[in-house]
């Protein structure tokens, strides 16, 4: 049993996830090398996963039950990674007719959904959520309550109106606004439930998990946990104050947009690097976010799938775990280092915070 509380979590940003995959496709060869155990998956190193869109379908990828052994995760990164690359093209499909309907996304939704969901009934099946392999949250947002949900595999186990087909979730927590239309998904129950992106408030998970974790765990402070947060990629986005000085609504749309999420994103990280640093913890917070580079390849956008910007995501996916050795050096260390007393895994039964710490995982 490891020492710390081991949190993974990981960002949205559409296929701009493949990134996300290289990076933990490094991380999970590590591990095993490390460990001594060359079929191990992340799921064996990490005591919860947290993540929105993108990273909530790596999430859900990464704790799909083997259909022979249900508490063994079924998918090594690697093949998370091929998973990605196969659907990537099917699901960023527009023909012309559908991209001047839509006015690129401004007037309609710029996709149909259903190469996403061909991909989700294919890879997840009737698997549910509280089938999954260890505790997780992945984000959503329900536009009929204005509320943001969490969705998360120990309440499916024990609340009513909680559980999902795992197909929905992904669907729901991917659903971006302008890209695809809302999910309207139901519950264990059947009641229906209409999601957006997570990425509209959360789309770095990872205080959310800080929070979800102290809510399972009540004794838990920062020195006992150690949180891997992947991003996936930082695209700044850079105005000329002579340009945008006098913008108004239409104008200011599409940038805003871009840094209310990048903003977002950098804050939560902001934050949790301070909250670690007043603990004397600074090496149990850890984030890889590389830079993307201005004008060339990889691109920003989140629906590129063409053959050249996989590639070339996977490529810096792979050049970022090589150059941050000394990151994944202390990772590895924290992940694998044994505990002198046992403690106890993460309660099924969640404990509640008093507002405002508590991170509400449902609706009701």
């Amino acid at each position: 049993m490891a020492r710390y509380i081991r949190i993974l979590s990981v960002d949205g940003g559409g296929i701009r996830g493949l990134l996300s995959a290289s990076v933990l496709t490094a991380l999970e060869q590590r591990l095993r090398a490390a460990s001594g155990r060359p079929d191990a998956r992340l799921a064996d190193f990490f005591d919860f996963f947290a993540g929105t869109s993108t990273g909530g379908i790596l999430t859900a990828l990464y704790l799909l039950p083997d259909p022979e052994q249900h508490e063994r995760a079924r998918h090594a990164a690697e093949d998370v990674v091929r998973i990605y690359e196969e659907c990537g093209g099917t699901v960023f499909q527009s023909t012309l007719w559908r991209k001047l309907r839509s006015g690129g996304g401004f007037l309609h939704k710029k996709f149909d959904a259903a190469g996403l969901e061909a991909g989700f009934e294919k890879h997840f099946g009737d698997a549910r959520l509280k089938d999954l392999v260890r505790p997780c949250l992945i984000t959503a947002y329900n536009v009929e309550r204005g509320k943001a949900h969490f969705f998360t595999q120990h309440d499916a186990r024990t609340r009513p109106g909680h559980d999902y087909y795992v197909r929905d979730v992904a669907r729901a927590t991917s659903a971006a606004p302008t890209f695809f239309p809302v999910a309207l998904i139901r519950n264990d129950l059947d009641e229906p439930r209409p999601y957006i992106d997570g990425g509209v408030f959360a789309n770095n998970p990872a205080l959310c998990a800080f929070a979800e974790v102290c809510d399972l765990h009540p004794e838990a402070a920062p020195r006992d946990m150690v949180i891997f947060s992947v991003g996936t990629g930082q695209a700044p986005v850079r105005l000329d104050y002579n340009v945008v000085k006098d913008y108004g609504i239409m104008r200011w749309m599409a940038p805003l947009a871009e840094i209310m999420v990048s903003g977002a994103s950098d804050t939560v990280d902001y934050q949790l690097r301070k909250l670690f640093a007043a603990a004397r913890r600074d090496d149990h917070y850890l984030r890889i976010n590389p830079a993307l580079p201005e004008g060339g390849l990889p691109h920003p956008y989140i629906d590129d799938a063409s053959p050249e910007n996989v590639e070339a995501l996977k490529a810096l996916g792979r050049h970022t775990s090589e150059s941050r050795q000394d990151l994944f050096d202390t990772l590895v260390e924290k992940l694998l280092e044994p505990e002198a007393q046992p403690r106890r895994r993460l309660a099924v039964f969640p404990r509640r915070l008093p507002w405002p710490f508590r991170a509400a995982s449902g609706d009701a």
